[in-house]
């Protein structure tokens, strides 16, 4: 009896360990992700479509006239980072919720 609640134990230990090394993984993955989109901010130039009034007076995007914003910087990084938790105490953050 003694034999098999020590396979038990060992079994279950192994399991939490997998759980364990998994989660550190997936927040070193979305940590990654992150650190990636925010340096993205800094390299993609940044700038706005162009509009375009159709034949009824609406306005539409002209895809082919870019507008290159050369004042505009990338994300702050302490924004960047700390952003999914600083949503949640901004002026919308209950409705997110």
């Amino acid at each position: 009896m003694n034999n098999v609640d020590n396979i038990n134990n060992r079994h279950t230990n192994k399991i939490i360990d997998i759980n364990k090394k998994s989660f550190i993984n997936i927040i070193i993955m979305l940590g990654i992700l992150i650190v990636i989109s925010i340096l993205i901010t800094y390299i993609i130039p940044k700038g706005t479509f162009g509009q375009i009034t159709n034949e009824n007076g609406e306005l539409i995007t002209d895809y082919t006239n870019y507008i290159k914003l050369d004042d505009v910087k990338g994300i702050n990084i302490f924004k960047g980072i700390f952003g999914f938790i600083l949503v949640l105490f901004s002026q919308d953050g209950l409705s997110l919720l």
